[in-house]
């Protein structure tokens, strides 16, 4: 099958996480992306300096990350570097880098000098805070994202300390909409053939996911703490307890929680003045939660996901990861991905979450060895072997 952006030429200068895997996702869906990397370091997750990475090519997300892409190395703190760097910038659709946002400039390489060489090309940076305003240069690491935006004050039990979510989700969502950015670049660009600068970062995308909870705030100015595994303005919708662990439901329209109750025979519970609208449920949360364990704890979680979906009441179960990669779902959905790596022997990896019809995502390259395919795309340019090995022994590759 044709993948959807088969043809398409990006430079990934970006490191760790949001940038990486942003272009995973570019590449997955076929773009050729060129792992732009340090002579001698290359990705921090390669392992630098841990002898046991380094000896199978990196950590394990450096092979999730960036698989189906390429490495070249290059020094661009140096003339030479510059000069290789621009010229394939020349040829490049697209441009993905995650440095504080005064780097690029520093180097000679920002958006402006590009551009001008490749007014088609598409630049793409993802940074903390954003590429201007008072905290634009400040350092910025997922958690420090997940606190300023506001989500570590909505996360955790009400009277715990501020806690955050148990994944690098600001690092993520960055890239998820990074790589949105670049998909509506490159429509504007099929219709005006210029290419354009996008800036996507960790506090605006987190932000942006506070949907209902951003809103209600911003209508009513009101600061509503965090409930835990609970939604907090409807009921019940949240996590409890049963014979052998947990289950989470979700039964707060009228109909659905009338439905619960009869499939816990608990009845009395929708006569109940407390319990007669969503937000009441929500309002008399321990109580009604405290009623509904205490019949949920007389069954398994097993036994209950059969009743409640008899009577299609949304839930499920909470699953670890060893749960999670052995779900019959999971596994149907292709979300987990194997292959054999030449250095690292066999793999297992994170599938893609989008099915198309007309395109399926393979491994169709390992994750490439530091620098491995820098004397390809020299050779490409028009460098001499001669040249090449002369870069080399001056430290530019």
């Amino acid at each position: 099958m044709s993948l959807p952006l088969t043809a398409l030429r990006v430079l990934d200068l970006s490191r760790v996480l949001s940038g990486p895997y942003c272009t995973m996702l570019l590449a997955d869906m076929g773009a050729e992306v060129i792992k732009v990397e340090v002579p001698g370091e290359g990705d921090l997750t390669r392992g630098k300096g841990d002898p046991e990475s380094e000896a199978r090519g990196g950590q394990p997300v450096f092979f999730d990350l960036n698989r189906n892409k390429k490495s070249l190395t290059l020094n661009l703190k140096a003339d030479a570097g510059k000069e290789i760097f621009k010229r394939l910038a020349e040829g490049a659709d697209v441009l993905v880098e995650n440095y504080r946002p005064d780097v690029m400039d520093r180097l000679g390489l920002g958006y402006v000098v590009l551009s001008q060489l490749n007014p088609r090309l598409i630049y793409c940076g993802i940074s903390g805070f954003g590429k201007t305003g008072p905290y634009s240069l400040w350092p910025a690491y997922d958690q420090i994202a997940q606190g300023m935006s506001g989500l570590m004050s909505v996360t955790g039990e009400r009277h715990d300390a501020p806690m955050r979510v148990g994944v690098s989700i600001a690092d993520t969502i960055a890239g998820l909409f990074a790589a949105c950015g670049i998909l509506l670049a490159l429509a504007h660009r099929q219709h005006t053939g210029r290419g354009q600068e996008i800036q996507a970062n960790l506090l605006d995308g987190l932000i942006s996911m506070f949907t209902a909870r951003a809103s209600n705030f911003l209508e009513s100015g009101v600061l509503v703490p965090p409930v835990g595994n609970h939604l907090h303005d409807l009921g019940p919708a949240g996590t409890f307890e049963t014979q052998d662990g947990h289950i989470n439901i979700t039964a707060w329209p009228d109909e659905a929680f009338h439905r619960l109750c009869a499939a816990l025979e608990l009845g009395q519970l929708w006569t109940d003045s407390r319990f007669v609208t969503p937000r009441l449920r929500a309002t008399h949360r321990d109580a009604l939660t405290d009623l509904l364990n205490a019949k949920l704890r007389l069954r398994t979680t097993a036994d209950w996901m059969g009743i409640l979906h008899r009577q299609r009441i949304p839930c499920g179960p909470i699953l670890n990861l060893q749960q999670v990669f052995a779900d019959p779902q999971v596994l149907h959905n292709g979300m987990v991905l194997e292959y054999d790596h030449p250095l690292a022997g066999h793999r297992r990896l994170l599938g893609f979450p989008l099915k198309l019809s007309e395109a399926s995502v393979d491994i169709r390259l390992p994750a490439p060895a530091l620098g491995e395919h820098t004397a390809e795309f020299l050779a490409g340019l028009g460098y001499s072997q001669v040249l090449i090995e002369q870069f080399r022994r001056d430290g530019v590759l």
